[in-house]
């Protein structure tokens, strides 16, 4: 998916606000707006890894408020993000499985001959380049803790 994304969401916003389907417009503006800002910040054209970060960090936004509430015992607020996450991550490339984000770290670990913690940010740098938009960062992270602890 070396493609941009913003064309294609704006196209499903445009057929989404045709629709009527005013909550998957919502989200989508959301979406726009905020590759939007980031543009604005860069003063250029963002890229496709720039983009699939954005979408990233929007669904941890999220995730977080979800916890948030659900603490709260506010489920119908927690329901309208999940919904908001599962469209976002419509966008983004198939998330690689664990077992192959294991393989992936334990490669990488070999040919950068880490063997300790202080080589997490070089090995976290590697695997963020290879799976570029596939998995988590906190996934990642958490692989890597392990398999470097």
């Amino acid at each position: 998916m070396s493609d941009l994304l913003k064309p294609l969401i704006k196209e499903a916003s445009i057929r989404s606000l045709k629709d009527g389907n005013k909550e998957t417009t919502m989200v989508l503006r959301l979406i726009l707006a905020e590759f939007q800002k980031e543009e604005i910040s860069q003063g250029s054209e963002l890229n496709n890894s720039v983009e699939i970060s954005l979408l990233q960090k929007m669904i941890k936004q999220r995730n977080d408020s979800i916890k948030q509430y659900n603490d709260a015992g506010r489920n119908e607020l927690a329901e309208k993000e999940q919904k908001e996450i599962e469209m976002i991550q419509g966008f983004l490339p198939e998330q690689i499985n664990e077992e192959e984000l294991i393989k992936l770290a334990t490669e990488t670990i070999n040919d950068l001959s880490a063997d300790s913690m202080k080589d997490m940010g070089n090995v976290m740098k590697v695997l963020k380049d290879k799976t570029s938009g596939q998995a988590d960062p906190a996934a990642i992270s958490k692989v890597v803790k392990g398999l470097l602890s």
